[in-house]
């Protein structure tokens, strides 16, 4: 890209341009501010495809799984000092953990 790319710590980047379906190469190069020489250009073959995975039926049922464990989750953390409610979600919890025990 002519413009600067921001990465992230675990080197990935947004593009915001829309690319259709196909295969690309993404050619990178790192400027020295102080001296203003650019490093040799590396080319990095990339794919994007048409699959939509907030589409995929499976993919959103897991989904409401992980955040319905991650409620359960915070409860657990909030009512850490009521035992009465502690056991309560920690069932719920073991419910949806071990599903073939229900």
């Amino acid at each position: 890209p002519v413009k600067p790319l921001n990465l992230a710590k675990d080197g990935r980047a947004s593009l915001v341009a829309k690319l259709k379906p196909g295969s690309y190469y993404l050619h990178i190069r790192c400027r020295d501010k102080r001296s203003g020489e650019f490093s040799s250009t590396l080319h990095h073959l990339f794919f994007v495809d048409s699959y939509n995975p907030d589409n995929d039926p499976s993919l959103s049922e897991s989904t409401r799984e992980l955040n319905e464990i991650d409620y359960i989750m915070q409860q657990i953390r909030k009512n850490k000092d009521n035992l009465y409610e502690l056991k309560r979600w920690t069932a719920e919890l073991q419910k949806r953990r071990f599903p073939e025990q229900r």
